[in-house]
């Protein structure tokens, strides 16, 4: 069984300030089959992005992605939210 991000709440465990039920809060949901993290695009690297009045984005920081502790895939071992 592997671990895949809670697409309710993007992978924070909170929707609208309260505990994601769909993902009890985790971040996480647990599903079978295994796969690229979605989030980093299977790179083990996620990009921040700040986005600007007219709506564009700007990168400003890479970080490991916590989804699949940096490894770009999402296996049952991993359990970190994004």
């Amino acid at each position: 069984m592997s671990i895949a991000v809670c697409t309710i709440c993007t992978g924070t465990g909170r929707l609208a300030g309260l505990q994601c039920r769909t993902c009890k809060g985790t971040g996480t949901t647990e599903r079978d089959g295994g796969g690229n993290c979605f989030l980093c695009s299977g790179t083990g690297t996620y990009t921040r992005y700040r986005v600007s009045a007219d709506g564009s984005k700007q990168a400003y920081r890479e970080e490991p992605c916590r989804t699949c502790d940096g490894t770009g895939t999402i296996t049952g071992s991993h359990s970190a939210d994004a």
